[in-house]
C-alpha cells in the first residue's frame, strides 16, 4: 500500500470510499473505518480515480462485504468489469489482473454524487485511463467552516505508453493536452 490511498468521506446517510489500493487492503480500509469510529457495512457508494488494479483491486471483495453501489467514469467501466483485460496498454488483450467488478453506475465529467448531505462532482481528465477522474466537494468542519476538497488522481503517463502511437487509445495525445490545459 506504501504511495497508495483510499479515502472514505462519510456522510449522515452511509459512507463513500474512493479507491482500494491492491490486494489484500480490505482488512486493513476495514480496521481503519472502524478505529475511526464509523461501521464498514455503511458504504453504500465505491469509486475510483482510475481502473488499475493498484487502485481497485479489492473493490470487488468490499462491494460483496458491504452491498455497495460501483460508481465509475464510462471510460473505465469495460475494464473494470474484466478486470483489466481491456486496457489500452495491452490491445492483444491479457488474463484480468484483478477481480472484476461490476458498475451500477455509469458516470460522465461533471456528474454529482450525492449521499447524505454531501455532493461530490467528477471531475474527468484522460489520459492514464481513458476514465481517469479526480473528485471535488465542500465539507465543513465543527466550527461550521465549510472548506473545499480535491480528491486528485495524478495524470501521469504509462510505462509503455507512447501519446503518437497507442492504436488502442488514438485520441491520448489530445487527452492529455485537454487534461493538462
Amino acid at each position: 500500500t506504501y504511495d497508495l490511498a483510499s479515502y472514505l468521506i462519510t456522510t449522515s446517510e452511509g459512507h463513500i470510499l474512493i479507491n482500494t489500493g491492491a490486494y489484500d487492503s480490505v482488512q486493513m480500509i476495514q480496521s481503519n473505518t472502524e478505529e475511526l469510529g464509523f461501521e464498514f457495512e455503511d458504504i453504500k457508494i465505491l469509486l475510483t480515480t482510475q481502473a488499475h488494479w493498484d487502485h481497485v483491486a479489492d473493490l470487488a471483495e468490499i462491494k460483496r462485504v458491504t452491498g455497495a453501489q460501483m460508481f465509475a467514469h464510462e471510460g473505465d467501466v469495460a475494464s473494470l468489469e474484466d478486470g483489466g483485460n481491456s486496457d489500452f496498454r495491452f490491445p492483444e488483450g491479457r488474463e484480468p489482473i484483478f477481480e472484476p467488478v461490476a458498475v451500477d453506475r455509469h458516470l460522465q465529467h461533471g456528474d454529482t454524487i450525492e449521499l447524505g448531505d454531501t455532493v461530490l462532482t467528477l471531475q474527468h481528465h484522460p489520459g492514464h485511463t481513458k476514465g481517469a477522474s479526480s473528485f471535488t466537494f465542500d465539507t465543513e468542519d465543527d466550527d461550521g467552516e465549510i472548506y473545499s476538497v480535491l480528491i486528485v488522481n495524478m495524470g501521469s503517463i504509462n510505462s509503455g505508453v507512447t501519446l503518437l502511437d497507442m492504436p488502442a487509445y488514438p485520441q491520448i495525445a489530445n487527452n492529455y493536452e485537454a487534461t493538462f490545459a
